[in-house]
């Protein structure tokens, strides 16, 4: 594309967000201050605490007896060494931009290189199941049974991706992993992992309240919203049709673009490359919702879009020369 094109192409949008803003100041002003509010009654108590105990869970290393269990499945199924498990549970658990940030976190401590951070920031970076079953829960049809069904599809699809996405990379040797080094003393814990913690939880709030006033001016419509940002669209389904489930579970593994945000936001400064990041969490929700219309209209149904894609993914490496890295 030509730069000039480009160029336009970037500055409409931008464009017509300022206008927005300068035709209606109140509205925006309105909307900024509920972000804000957003932040200081949901986000930070509920983030910082988190990011900060995982901070200092990354640098004391997992327990051996974790990697002794789980480390040789995971590192021959990603193609991750061993010593990035906790990336993987704390991104399942934790919920969006967790994964992103313990991966940042991860590499930087020297328990992963990069390119093993960059896949790990895609696939180990989810919605919480307490999001879900607190939140989802109410909001599609059949409660609780069917938000851990969309938690269920939406591991699925991530462990998928996980291992479509190591298929290009060769199994870590044990030699190569980096020497964790001697344990930090409590002092320089507590202090590095409160500074990575208010960092990154300050990063998510300033996307939290831009988004939050660009959210006011679009239709109340789940679908448009909730790509926007994920929790107004999920307060936003309603009905008990197949289209709602189907929407949640793209939303859930889409992420939505204030997600996806702040996920970059999480991994500023750490050198990893995201230009891969959104159309992966793209591919991320539209897997979701067909295997979740799949599954919905029969657990044998469930593998075809899996399948399907490791197929049109396999057709397009045919006649290119592998990549040292797929983000």
């Amino acid at each position: 594309m030509p730069a000039p094109l480009r160029k336009l192409l970037h500055s409409l949008p931008v464009s017509a967000a300022f206008a927005l803003l300068i035709l209606a100041p109140d509205k925006a002003a309105s909307a900024a201050s509920a972000g804000i509010d957003t932040c200081l009654r949901s986000v930070i108590p509920a983030l910082f605490p988190i990011l900060t105990v995982t901070n200092a869970l990354l640098r004391l290393g997992p327990p051996a007896g974790l990697l002794r269990v789980l480390g040789v499945p995971f590192e021959r199924l990603f193609r991750i060494r061993r010593s990035a498990l906790p990336v993987l549970l704390l991104g399942f658990l934790g919920g969006f931009p967790l994964g992103a940030a313990s991966a940042a976190a991860c590499c930087r401590r020297g328990d992963c290189d990069s390119r093993e951070a960059e896949r790990l920031m895609i696939f180990a970076n989810n919605c919480s199941p307490g999001f879900l079953l607190g939140l989802v829960s109410g909001h599609v049809p059949g409660g609780r049974r069917t938000a851990l069904l969309l938690l269920l599809v939406q591991w699925a699809v991530s462990l998928y991706l996980g291992w479509i996405l190591g298929l290009d990379h060769r199994l870590p040797r044990g030699e190569d992993r980096p020497d964790a080094g001697p344990s930090p003393s409590p002092a320089e814990l507590l202090t590095s992992s409160v500074r990575e913690g208010g960092r990154t939880v300050l990063l998510i709030c300033a996307y939290v309240i831009f988004f939050s006033v660009l959210a006011a001016f679009l239709p109340a419509q789940p679908l448009l919203r909730g790509a926007l940002e994920l929790t107004g669209g999920v307060l936003l389904l309603q009905g008990n049709g197949l289209w709602t489930t189907v929407t949640a579970a793209f939303l859930l593994g889409f992420g939505g673009l204030a997600a996806a945000c702040q996920s970059v936001a999480a991994v500023e400064g750490s050198g990893l490359r995201t230009g891969g990041y959104l159309p992966l969490r793209l591919l991320h929700g539209l897997l979701s919702a067909l295997c979740t219309a799949c599954l919905l209209a029969g657990p044998a149904w469930f593998p075809l879009p899996l399948l399907a894609a490791a197929g049109l993914g396999f057709l397009a490496k045919r006649g290119r020369k592998p990549k040292k890295s797929v983000v």
